[in-house]
């Protein structure tokens, strides 16, 4: 993916040479616009990858709390992290989220982005770390028990030479998806991913699925849009949940993870995506 200036130019290039080749239409799988290896953008995605709350209070965060504070910083340039499955139960007396000490440690923004609702009360969240304020933000309905979070943020990556590269108006996009249903309506010409490539063709996607449900993913997705790409996190695949990035192939491209354990249970996945 390349810079939103240049998209301008882009479509316009594909419009009018649309006009001069009549009998040949240019389309996007004709160009050359592919992710560059000189680009990196690093996400760091903290899951016990199973179904259930990553804890219920400060101390229980206590290694994720160490990991951004001592290693990860905003400073250090962090510029997303995700923390999942930080659920708030919210009731009389308890009215916080225990992972926002941790983010205040480390002086990030934080975003809260809503999975499922359970109980009328219990909010199943992942927890952005951010090193800027969201510019923007959508929810998006696939179930009843299956929301995606949609902010707009600022990207910051990495060129080969060492330089960093900032890059404005990320649609980013998270969720978890558990059952066949939910793969089901998020899928197919009517489904919400059609309307996610509406809105912006190159958003990209972070989050969970179900190890069972894997493959029906992949193949959900490329009977929505082949050029859309399903990749699953090493080493997470066998696990109750897996991580997966969805992106379409042009913008994105994954570049492998490496993995830190914490503890409790709990690891830290770093995501390296070419764009």
């Amino acid at each position: 993916m390349k810079r939103n200036f240049l998209y301008f130019g882009f479509f316009l290039t594909v419009f009018c040479l649309s006009g001069c080749v009549k009998d040949e239409p240019i389309t996007l799988e004709s160009l050359e616009v592919w992710p560059s290896d000189r680009f990196v953008a690093q996400i760091h995605f903290v899951s016990k990858l199973t179904n259930a709350a990553m804890g219920a209070s400060e101390s229980d965060y206590a290694s994720v709390s160490d990991y951004f504070t001592t290693t990860l910083n905003s400073i250090q340039g962090s510029w997303l992290g995700i923390i999942d499955r930080t659920d708030v139960v919210y009731h009389a007396t308890n009215q916080e989220n225990p992972v926002l000490k941790s983010a205040l440690d480390s002086k990030h923004w934080t975003y809260l982005a809503l999975n499922k609702i359970t109980g009328g009360n219990c909010f199943e969240t992942s927890t952005l770390f951010l090193n800027s304020p969201v510019i923007g933000s959508t929810s998006y309905k696939v179930t009843n028990d299956c929301y995606i979070s949609g902010p707009i943020l600022k990207m910051e990556g990495q060129r080969d030479d060492g330089v960093k590269m900032p890059f404005d108006n990320v649609y980013f996009r998270t969720v978890r998806f558990d059952t066949q249903a939910q793969l089901t309506a998020f899928g197919g010409e009517s489904g919400i991913m059609s309307k996610l490539k509406l809105e912006r063709m190159n958003f990209l996607m972070v989050g969970t699925v179900k190890k069972d449900l894997i493959e029906s993913f992949r193949t959900t997705i490329n009977n929505t849009d082949s050029a859309f790409k399903v990749y699953i996190v090493e080493e997470t695949e066998n696990n109750d949940y897996a991580i997966f990035v969805l992106a379409e192939e042009h913008f994105w491209g994954y570049a492998g993870s490496t993995v830190t354990s914490l503890t409790n249970g709990i690891n830290a996945y770093t995501i390296n995506l070419n764009w």
